[in-house]
């Protein structure tokens, strides 16, 4: 019952500070996520994209649907994240269990994803459409009834199952790996390394999901394969996908353990505080008896906050070869980013 209820507290601090963090990432990075789901469903360039959608609205136009992202967005991050540190708490508090690779996220098998899918039918089809997504929207439900807005169900759980297994399997795996130098810094790199590693596994399904959501008329997965074809499933909106998922997960995952970080630092404080308050309201035996535990230094807030890093003997450096295939990709698509960005306002 003690390990259960240290794990769901985990879990919870976890789940707050993912979703916090998921909050911020919107409403910073939403214009990247509109022009790759504008490219899954149109099928552009990145710059071609980029242009295209400033010239329908300007700037406003790459936050068209920025309302349910906000609610969207959190919810599910808050799940993913607190069912990771969940799992990561409940094995380390076994001895038997807590040297096994943590490869198995919870995130994936959130069965309120499916509650969630009109709210993502309604971002999906604002990003894709503009001003006109909602009507054209109602226009899809009164052909094919209110159904439709559960269209693409299949292809977001199993989209989250290929693409978020590895993602923590590739942020434990590092974590576990990458020695704790420059904290932000290596926490951007594992970020950056486990969404395009996601991104790479979970594109093609992602194609399908939003072809099937934001068609004017209800059609099926067999329709949205032959409309798009291999190349299409395999490469439409790769390049941008890994570009903004690179920047959101680099974004994130520095947020989000800085929020549990302050998270578990809280609750530190706070229980402190608690014996403070016992120890003051109790008579000379009790503050006899806790006088030595005001003497015992605290634990460091590293070890404190370790819910996805094993003991810190365990950290080994990486070889040279290694460290330098990993910050070149990061190096590379900060770059292009940049020069996107630049060309796109030119």
């Amino acid at each position: 019952v003690e390990t259960l209820r240290k794990a769901g507290k985990r879990a919870l601090g976890g789940g707050v500070a993912g979703a916090a963090a998921m909050f911020c990432q919107v409403g910073a990075l939403m214009w990247m996520r509109t022009t790759v789901n504008f490219q899954y469903a149109k099928g552009m360039g990145t710059l071609e994209a980029l242009r295209h959608l400033y010239k329908e609205g300007g700037i406003p136009r790459f936050y068209r649907g920025v309302g349910p992202a906000l609610i969207q967005g959190p919810l599910s991050r808050f799940g993913d994240t607190a069912s990771n540190a969940g799992m990561i708490a409940l094995l380390d508090s076994r001895a038997e269990a807590r040297n096994t690779p943590h490869t198995l996220p919870l995130s994936s098998l959130h069965p309120f994803r499916i509650f969630l899918m009109p709210i993502d039918a309604c971002k999906t089809i604002l990003q894709v459409e503009g001003a006109d997504g909602l009507s054209k929207l109602r226009a899809k439900i009164q052909k094919g009834g209110v159904g439709v807005l559960w269209h693409g169900s299949i292809g977001a759980m199993t989209a989250t199952f290929v693409g978020h297994y590895p993602w923590f399997y590739t942020y434990n795996f590092l974590n576990a790996q990458i020695p704790q130098v420059d904290r932000h810094a290596r926490n951007a790199l594992l970020g950056f390394c486990s969404s395009a590693v996601s991104d790479t596994c979970s594109n093609s399904i992602r194609v399908i999901k939003t072809t099937t959501q934001t068609s004017q008329v209800p059609i099926g997965y067999g329709q949205a394969l032959q409309q798009d074809g291999i190349s299409g499933l395999l490469f439409r909106g790769l390049v941008t996908k890994i570009i903004s998922n690179g920047c959101q997960g680099l974004m994130f995952s520095v947020l989000w353990r800085l929020g549990q970080d302050a998270i578990e630092a809280r609750g530190v404080r706070r229980g402190r505080g608690h014996e403070r308050t016992r120890e003051d309201t109790g008579g000379p035996e009790t503050r006899r008896a806790t006088s030595g535990s005001r003497r015992r230094p605290s634990s460091p807030p590293s070890e404190r906050s370790r819910s996805l890093s094993p003991p810190h003997s365990l950290l080994r450096s990486l070889p040279p070869s290694l460290s330098l295939s990993l910050s070149l990709p990061l190096s590379l698509s900060l770059s292009l980013s940049i020069s996107d960005s630049l060309l796109s306002h030119a």
